[in-house]
């Protein structure tokens, strides 16, 4: 007689993903796209900023700033261990300022390590979307960068 149980997964409704924020970032429409995280560049200057904005923090010309998609690698700058939870989250969890080809410095968490020690500043690190953080029962989407294993450096977009 085969088993007519069901796993428990199958009997919970499945969790509902919102995105942390629209605009952040490109979710793949086709296999074999890519996610990455959309920028702005100013026609000006050409300064390249994340997230992106509708005018030039440095030109500051009423001239609007073209989109463009950022680089899915990058290096890490400097880190940290947060031991007080946050909303939605569960300390500890790691984060870190991170430096994208195109100019673009800014703050992520870090998956994939939960050793603070496994991680050093100038590792090559490379885009993640995933889970990060839960609120009212919705998971909330965001990017993560997580440290790029060896052997897969290399390409940048």
């Amino acid at each position: 007689m085969a088993n007519s149980r069901s796993s428990e997964a199958e009997c919970q409704p499945a969790k509902k993903e919102t995105r942390v924020l629209e605009g952040l970032f490109h979710l793949p429409a086709s296999p074999g796209e890519q996610p990455y995280l959309i920028g702005s560049k100013c026609s000006v200057c050409g300064l390249v900023v994340f997230p992106k904005r509708t005018f030039c923090p440095v030109c500051e010309i009423d001239k609007p700033m073209d989109e463009v998609p950022l680089s899915r690698k990058g290096k890490l700058v400097s880190y940290t261990c947060a031991r007080v939870p946050s909303e939605g989250m569960t300390a500890p969890y790691l984060m870190g300022t991170i430096d994208l080809p195109e100019g673009p410095r800014f703050i992520s968490l870090i998956a994939g390590e939960q050793d603070i020690n496994a991680l050093k500043i100038g590792m090559e690190v490379e885009l993640l979307i995933d889970k990060i953080a839960e609120e009212e029962g919705h998971d909330l989407i965001g990017y993560k960068f997580q440290p790029v294993k060896k052997g897969q450096g290399g390409d940048h977009k």
